[in-house]
């Protein structure tokens, strides 16, 4: 018994050796590094409208020959004459009521997800460290006209997608079918300041995760919910633009 106690001690004496080597020759290879900043802009951008509608109530097939809620603020959107540069962000819902006796209700929900890619691998050197990442933009609140105020709360999260964009505007039907992300880390929620997203960019740059880029969307729950809204209409969206990915990187020396 003794015996294997001295091997196992052994063992263990010798892996924390090799492993005290390892950590020594990293921090050796790094201390030749150069620490630099970059900042990224989009190499591609775009949006992702995911509708869905249906009806509540009572509703015989004579009262389904309905035309349905007009959705106006990606209409707007469209027609501000700068829908390439700005994204647009957030959700409307609206319900047109249907009359007594037989009310059948028709509900109109419509999200809109913002997708800014970011080339890294072209941006930094190959082996390259990140230490720090931002994700920057600016950020104006639509308020749109006859539709009352935005809904509270209203907000913003940031994700890393987990497939690419389909293209500068795209639509799909089905609240399952939007861009699926993964919360960026260490922070997700928007603020003025920027998201910190040094460990999701580190890992892009790593190639421990495939950069798909970001995604930048409304809380969930909140576009798809039946909503008791006097006017009939609930909405909260912004206008997402100037997106810039600030990184600070170790970057090994020049051959």
């Amino acid at each position: 018994m003794l015996n294997i106690f001295r091997h196992l001690s052994l063992v263990v004496g010798v892996s924390g050796l090799l492993a005290g080597c390892v950590v020594e020759q990293a921090l050796d290879n790094l201390a030749d590094f150069e620490e630099r900043s970059f900042t990224l802009t989009p190499e591609l951008q775009g949006i992702v409208e995911v509708r869905e509608g249906y009806t509540t109530g009572v509703c015989y097939p004579g009262l389904l020959n309905r035309s349905g809620a007009q959705l106006q603020i990606l209409q707007d959107w469209l027609g501000s004459g700068d829908p390439e540069s700005s994204l647009l962000v957030g959700y409307e819902s609206q319900i047109a009521r249907g009359q007594d006796p037989f009310a059948c209700n028709n509900w109109s929900h419509a999200a809109y997800q913002a997708s800014p890619y970011f080339n890294t691998t072209r941006a930094l050197p190959a082996g390259a460290v990140v230490q720090r990442a931002v994700l920057r933009f600016s950020q104006r609140r639509v308020d749109a006209i006859d539709r009352g105020v935005p809904s509270e709360p209203c907000n913003y999260v940031v994700g890393e997608a987990l497939r690419a964009a389909p293209g500068p505007f795209s639509r799909v039907s089905g609240r399952d079918n939007g861009l699926p992300s993964a919360p960026t880390r260490p922070e997700r929620v928007v603020s003025s300041g920027g998201v910190d997203v040094t460990r999701t960019v580190a890992n892009w740059v790593s190639d421990a995760r495939v950069n798909n880029g970001f995604v930048i969307e409304i809380a969930a729950g909140a576009p798809f919910a039946e909503h008791d809204e006097p006017d009939d209409h609930a909405y909260c969206a912004s206008w997402f633009s100037d997106f810039q990915l600030e990184i600070t990187a170790l970057v090994p020396p020049a051959s």
